[in-house]
């Protein structure tokens, strides 16, 4: 799978024409969990059975993924993988390192800086089409992930 994501972002780095928006973050945002699934000898369900598999991981991110701009509850999540709330919360902090509510709003940002990199969108626009309820939660989320608020960083995208 490291190798498959390798080629994949070395093929969009060689010809930019392969690009679709927010296609190379999720490339090297799936390239690094796996890296660090590699790195850590968690490519399979921990010994004790309290981490996720790769295949529920790659279910539920991929369910994460696809409904980044409507609420999503933890609940849903858990069903996914027929775990209860708690252990699904747990399972998924050991297996991918945040908690899946952190995990859903660090990929809502990145959902965001695409859009305000395009600058045909108004913030408020932006932060509902990423899945936030206002600008407000928009700002917040995001300066607390990239260190400046979306303002600042169309500002300096530009």
């Amino acid at each position: 799978m490291v190798r498959s994501s390798m080629l994949r972002l070395r093929a969009l780095l060689t010809d930019p024409a392969h690009d679709a928006p927010g296609y190379a973050e999720t490339l090297v945002v799936l390239l690094t969990f796996d890296l660090i699934r590699f790195a850590s000898g968690t490519e399979r369900r921990s010994a004790d059975g309290s981490g996720l598999s790769a295949n529920q991981i790659r279910l539920v991110t991929d369910y994460m993924e696809s409904h980044l701009n409507e609420k999503t509850t933890i609940s849903e999540l858990a069903k996914l993988v027929d775990l209860t709330r708690f252990h699904f919360i747990r399972s998924f902090k050991q297996s991918v390192g945040v908690p899946p509510h952190q995990f859903m709003i660090q990929r809502r940002v990145e959902r965001a800086k695409e859009m305000l990199a395009e600058r045909n969108n108004s913030i408020a626009d932006v932060a509902v089409r990423s899945g936030f309820n206002s600008s407000i939660q928009l700002s917040r989320a995001f300066r607390r992930v990239v260190g400046v608020t979306p303002s600042e960083f169309r500002r300096s995208a530009g």
